[in-house]
């Protein structure tokens, strides 16, 4: 009797792993949640190896028009080394005399301009090394 368990168990056990659903994808179209994480340096190294690709990137954040970027380290966000940085698409629409900012097509709030602004952050998105934002300041393309 115990070894029947045993074998009811193993099998409900195998059902259950092969019905359950890869959980670093999105159940609507089976995109990655959390595509491969790529440091601003390899960016700035190889950019080829990455364009048009999604991938994950950390870095202090610059929010502002016409210069919003992900710096390396926070003595580059505070001294201007934009080579040292990449450019994140950053728009704006005025809408009842307020401004509403989008990153990458994505609406943020105001409250999370302030908030975000000069801090560590995760971005995911699509690298593309053609664009690199305003004047071209900075390195690599943008996310």
């Amino acid at each position: 009797m115990k070894k029947a368990w045993i074998i009811i168990f193993i099998a409900i056990t195998m059902i259950a792993i092969n019905t359950c659903s890869d959980p670093r994808k999105n159940g609507d179209n089976g995109e990655d949640l959390f595509p491969p994480y790529v440091s601003i340096i390899q960016l700035i190294a190889h950019p080829a190896e990455y364009h048009g690709r999604k991938i994950m990137v950390k870095g202090f954040v610059d929010l502002r028009f016409e210069g919003t970027a992900i710096f390396f380290c926070k003595d580059d966000l505070e001294y201007g080394a934009t080579k040292n940085a990449i450019w994140l698409r950053m728009n704006y629409e005025m809408v009842d005399n307020e401004k509403r900012y989008y990153i990458n097509g994505n609406l943020i709030s105001n409250d999370d301009v302030k908030k975000y602004h000069g801090k560590y952050v995760f971005i995911v998105g699509t690298f593309d090394m053609y664009e690199t934002g305003h004047l071209d300041f900075y390195s690599g393309g943008d996310i």
